[in-house]
């Protein structure tokens, strides 16, 4: 099994979830029951999906569209929402969980993509396994872009309140070593980031 960042940090986090996560026999699916609603994933899940959607509209057209943005983000979290309730199911809560996506697509097209418009497409929701010291990582880049001073700058949306405690994050540094590896030999040369959609 390859690491990941998210994987160790389940881990850490509750090795017992880690396990059921790994090897699929959690007791609670087994016994047919999930969460009783959509969490801050699935806002997650969703608002990465409608971003990823316009990075490939800018890559091939050079341009992006809040409004598809958040029609997207809409039409995700109503399928995501269907699979926990019924199809007659339509609360309040379903519709402050769209109006929360669209928030989120509202800042990162408006107040933060306007930053990376000038630079130049690599890649987005690229994963890659690497080896470190014979162990198989996995890494999966959100945006990979090329800045106009030549800089490779990689991308990490974080619709949650990212960790800040560590100087350096374990993420970001697995990012910046895979990219010297594979892109950029100056380590220098490598910007990655998390970026709030808050």
């Amino acid at each position: 099994m390859a690491w990941s960042y998210s994987r160790s940090k389940r881990f850490n986090e509750c090795n017992r979830r880690w396990h059921f996560a790994v090897h699929d026999d959690d007791p609670q699916e087994d016994q047919g029951s999930k969460p009783g609603k959509p969490d801050g994933a699935s806002v997650g899940t969703v608002v990465h999906e409608a971003i990823a959607e316009q990075v490939g509209e800018w890559r091939v057209r050079n341009s992006t569209s809040l409004v598809d943005a958040k029609k997207s983000a809409e039409e995700g979290m109503i399928q995501v929402w269907e699979e926990f309730h019924s199809d007659e199911d339509v609360t309040p809560e379903r519709e402050k969980m769209i109006s929360i996506c669209k928030r989120h697509l509202t800042n990162v097209f408006r107040h933060i993509w306007p930053r990376y418009q000038d630079h130049t497409y690599i890649s987005h929701e690229q994963s890659a396994t690497f080896p470190i010291d014979g162990y198989p990582v996995t890494v999966k880049l959100d945006l990979c872009l090329r800045t106009t001073d030549g800089k490779l700058r990689i991308v990490d949306w974080k619709t949650g309140v990212p960790d800040r405690r560590a100087d350096v994050h374990p993420q970001l540094m697995t990012y910046a070593l895979w990219a010297s590896e594979h892109l950029e030999p100056d380590l220098s040369n490598i910007i990655v980031e998390f970026v709030s959609t808050r």
